[in-house]
């Protein structure tokens, strides 16, 4: 198979690559409570190398290696005859332009007293991908403090989600042949995530569950201010592609005020000397994803950068998440969805006339909050969920990147790590967990693959996704194929 991406710039980027600077690093955290501190100063280089006119193209791995042949990728990007950029018309992807894919309503169920819903269930038709079930709160709030998650969950006959765990932190079914998280507004739970293709199941049933949205704790109805009393229940699934089919998927990068000032439409002079480093690091990004992401059978269509008006954005200063107020992620992903429509010509912000894209957002500083310790954590990256897609506005889901450490100067972003990072928070967005803990370890490759939780404090900044990783990937619904509605 060969791999193919396309990027659409939103900015003329700068054809050759300069000399970048070395850069203090910041901090990371994956979705799920997890982050890790870099500080240690990391030397960059950047080799002149032009940006390709035409399309890349390099085969894909087909084993588990993790590491990508430079050789083979460099050849392939320098190969201007077999590189090209869509028109501005087709800003995104026509096949993805139909957002998601049609919802089955598996019906509505009260809570009881202690937070759990009756039995739901549904016929799963055979040969397919991917199954996709999706919780909302009823009614919705957006700052409820009550979670949801699937519990009981049992397909096939097979047990993929226990009955309700006790005890604190489990937002996550860690012990559970398939994993879920809890979602505050609504929850997703993609199949399979066990790194296996998913098996006819015939008849599948599931439960959903209340829990404290800072804690995990499974709470009852009513207590902690939580209003919510019901739970309406979706799901959805598409055939199976051809065996040889090639996955597509369309990444949309979006730059917030002040997150990248050299690549602001709007910069001026002053910005000339950053300019040539950044866009560099910028072209490293896509490169990288591309180049990770083929190996999974998938081709990326790169979207941006897209400057998001500064009227439409919430307090950047820093950008503050977790903790029990989600008001800042929601109003940044709402300035997205916005961004989008008018990219696509369309009016207001209707998400759900908008494309299947994976949303990545640059921002200046990540202030997270420990909900349960009160703690703040500066964050080099973070996924709001696990999955990630398909939302339920105005609840974010986004893959958020920080290009500066808050209240640090020199902590820009790094040739080297950035990339990484952004690769790693997309893979939490698929549904990946750190592969040197606990709830990913079954997934993990032979060698340090890039979700591991401390992949961008030592590298390799060259490490891709496993081939079970790999299988997760191709069966995200924001992966589309040929016969894919």
């Amino acid at each position: 198979m060969k791999m193919v991406y396309r990027i659409q710039p939103f900015w003329r980027p700068v054809p050759t690559r300069a000399n970048c600077p070395g850069r203090f690093g910041g901090s990371t955290r994956a979705g799920g409570g997890h982050w890790f501190l870099i500080a240690a100063f990391v030397a960059t280089s950047c080799h002149s190398s032009p940006l390709p006119a035409k399309k890349a193209v390099a085969d894909s791995a087909s084993t588990d290696s993790l590491a990508t042949d430079a050789a083979a990728v460099a050849d392939a990007l320098a190969d201007t005859a077999a590189f090209e950029i869509p028109p501005a018309a087709r800003f995104w992807p026509a096949a993805a332009q139909q957002h998601g894919r049609t919802w089955q309503s598996l019906g509505s169920a009260p809570l009881d007293n202690q937070g759990h819903s009756g039995v739901l269930s549904a016929a799963v038709p055979v040969g397919r991908r991917f199954i996709a079930l999706r919780a909302t709160a009823v009614p919705a709030i957006a700052d409820d403090p009550g979670c949801l998650r699937f519990s009981d969950v049992v397909a096939g006959g097979k047990v993929w989600v226990g009955a309700s765990e006790t005890g604190p932190d489990n937002r996550t079914c860690g012990n559970c042949a398939q994993r879920v998280q809890a979602g505050r507004g609504y929850t997703l739970a993609v199949f399979p995530n066990d790194g296996e293709p998913l098996a006819d199941v015939g008849t599948l049933t599931l439960r959903v569950e209340l829990r404290h949205c800072g804690t995990g704790v499974a709470m009852p109805t009513g207590v902690l201010g939580s209003k919510v009393t019901a739970v309406a229940v979706e799901m959805a699934s598409e055939p199976l592609p051809a065996p040889a089919a090639t996955g597509q998927l369309a990444v949309g990068l979006f730059l917030a005020a002040g997150a990248w000032p050299s690549l602001d439409p709007a910069a001026g002079p002053e910005q000339a000397a950053n300019r040539a480093a950044d866009t560099a690091i910028m072209t490293a990004v896509k490169e990288r994803l591309a180049v990770a992401i083929a190996a999974a059978g998938v081709d990326v269509t790169i979207v941006g950068p897209l400057a998001l008006p500064k009227a439409d954005l919430p307090n950047l200063a820093p950008l503050h998440v977790g903790g029990d107020d989600p008001t800042d992620a929601n109003q940044l992903h709402a300035a997205v969805d916005l961004a989008v429509a008018a990219a696509m010509g369309a009016s207001g912000s209707a998400s759900t006339a908008l494309p299947r894209f994976v949303p990545v957002v640059f921002v200046p500083c990540i202030d997270y909050m420990n909900a349960v310790t009160g703690g703040q954590q500066s964050m080099a990256g973070l996924t709001l969920r696990i999955p990630g897609g398909n939302r339920v506005a105005p609840q974010a889901s986004l893959v958020l990147v920080a290009t500066d450490r808050c209240g640090t100067s020199n902590q820009g972003p790094q040739i080297g790590k950035l990339p990484t990072v952004v690769l790693h928070e997309i893979g939490h967005y698929f549904g990946l967990y750190h592969s040197d803990e606990a709830m990913g370890l079954p997934l993990a490759g032979t060698a340090t693959d890039v979700m591991s939780s401390k992949v961008a404090v030592v590298g390799p900044w060259d490490s891709g996704f496993s081939s079970k990783q790999r299988v997760v990937l191709r069966a995200h619904p924001d992966v589309w194929y040929p016969a894919s509605p």
